[in-house]
């Protein structure tokens, strides 16, 4: 409410100057992602960051880039990261939340990636089907205040046997994305305030 309007215009995008992050050195966590409650430091994580179903991890603020590789939170594990941005960097980079898993995150108060929550690379060339599918599954919970910024990619949110709850805030634009798919029992409620000054 209100209802969403079809066939209007696209409107140009307002981050295409923002520069994507560079990768920097591979952060190791093996070791940490053997146990169930862990905290991250920001880095280049090679491959992406898959954690566990049932782990608690805390991210520590800053970037955290996940280079060729996805943004896996499994089934119900717990994240929380307060002044975070996930970067998802060349192919094969994107977000996946497990049925039943929860995400808290808060973005960044200041500096270049300032209230931007996720970004993703705008080339797709070397990814499969030349397509990023950002899913997130039956019973999951996202809560942001920043920006889901993902504008070459498909955002499919699917509720079957419990809802998805995306509860989405942020004091300028919350959810760019190539096409939405929401299928299902689906929640998603978008407000724009700064909370925060």
């Amino acid at each position: 409410s209100p209802r969403p309007q079809t066939g209007t215009e696209p409107v140009a995008d307002p981050y295409a100057s923002l520069p994507i992050p560079e990768p920097g050195e591979r952060s190791d966590v093996s070791s940490k992602l053997k146990s169930k409650n862990f905290t991250l430091d920001p880095g280049t994580y090679c491959g992406g960051l898959a954690i566990g179903a049932g782990a608690t991890v805390k991210l520590n603020p800053g970037i955290y880039i996940m280079k060729a590789g996805q943004f896996t939170v499994g089934s119900g594990a717990t994240v929380n990261g307060d002044e975070v941005m996930i970067a998802l960097v060349g192919s094969n980079s994107y977000l996946y939340l497990n049925a039943n898993s929860t995400t808290r995150l808060t973005s960044p108060r200041d500096g270049t990636y300032k209230n931007m929550q996720f970004m993703s690379d705008r080339d797709l060339s070397g990814s499969k089907f030349e397509q990023e599918w950002t899913t997130i599954l039956s019973g999951a919970t996202l809560t942001y205040d920043g920006v889901m910024y993902l504008p070459e990619q498909q955002f499919w949110v699917s509720g079957t046997a419990h809802d998805v709850i995306i509860n989405a805030n942020s004091p300028s634009l919350s959810i760019i994305v190539d096409k939405m798919w929401a299928q299902g029992n689906v929640t998603i409620e978008v407000t724009q305030k700064d909370l925060r000054g």
